[in-house]
């Protein structure tokens, strides 16, 4: 899937956002906000495997919130929301605390 990178993350972010940059960088990953079209994409981080789509929400319990946060290509939705990890046709949602203990 070809993006167009916006920026190279050195701007400020929300806590999550930060966090997620700084364990990104651990873990010495390339990353990236970028867009598909006019979908913009929260993160996209670059490894020797190639990329991974990210967007990150405080919660998508909101159907209206869910249903933006989906789009038509593999990615993460990382939130705060504490339920079981969930899986919308190969976008997999799970919580952002989860993630950074790499318990998914």
């Amino acid at each position: 899937m070809k993006f167009t990178i916006i920026i190279n993350l050195n701007a400020k972010f929300s806590k999550i956002n930060k966090k997620f940059a700084i364990h990104c960088k651990k873990i010495k990953n390339k990353v990236y906000i970028g867009k598909i079209g006019e979908k913009e994409i929260d993160f996209v981080t670059e490894n020797k495997e190639g990329f991974i789509y990210f967007q990150v929400a405080y919660t998508t319990r909101e159907k209206d919130t869910l249903k933006r946060e989906l789009a038509p290509y593999p990615k993460y939705i990382l939130t705060m929301d504490i339920d079981p990890i969930a899986d919308y046709n190969g976008i997999k949602k799970i919580n952002v605390l989860d993630w950074l203990l790499n318990k998914k």
